[in-house]
């Protein structure tokens, strides 16, 4: 596979899901038997098939770098000459993963939060997949009140 359009970043998370795809059809089906938006799940579905170019090389650097040694978290992370080091963040942080997301699963997710040095961090799990974080019922009746309410005056703020 190459790095044109859906080519290798589009597929690259196929091994890990190799039955997303029939999964997604079946999603759909179910969803015009229960007269439930089909066309979101078309919408997200040719989304997910619409890959940006992502040199083969680079992406299994990124792969290396942030599935297999975690080294965002473990210090070891340089980005154009700097060396990243999360210890660094002083402002609060909301960090809200999805529990079904395979695409930045929780163990990537979990450990920045021990990681940061902010004292103003908040970790909950969403019962979602990473496109379910943004545009799922639960994303629109949970994540984003959420959001909103977080991004209000901080506790010691408030009056």
């Amino acid at each position: 596979m190459s790095g044109r359009r859906g080519g290798t970043s589009s597929r690259a998370h196929v091994p890990w899901r190799p039955t997303a795809t029939v999964a997604a059809h079946a999603s759909l089906w179910s969803r015009i038997e229960q007269d439930l938006s089909a066309q979101t799940l078309l919408a997200v579905s040719k989304r997910v098939g619409d890959g940006v170019p992502f040199p083969g090389k680079a992406l299994r650097q990124w792969v290396r770098y942030f599935y297999q040694k975690h080294r965002p978290t473990e210090g070891e992370l340089e980005l154009r000459g700097y060396l990243m080091d999360l210890s660094m963040i002083g402002q609060p942080v909301l960090n809200i993963p999805g529990e079904k997301d395979f695409i930045c699963p929780l163990p990537q997710v979990k450990p920045t939060m021990d990681v940061i040095g902010s004292q103003d961090g908040e970790f909950s799990i969403l019962n979602v997949g990473h496109v379910g974080l943004m545009c799922s019922p639960l994303a629109r009746e949970e994540l984003w009140p959420r959001i909103r309410d977080w991004l209000g005056p901080r506790p010691w703020e408030r009056t």
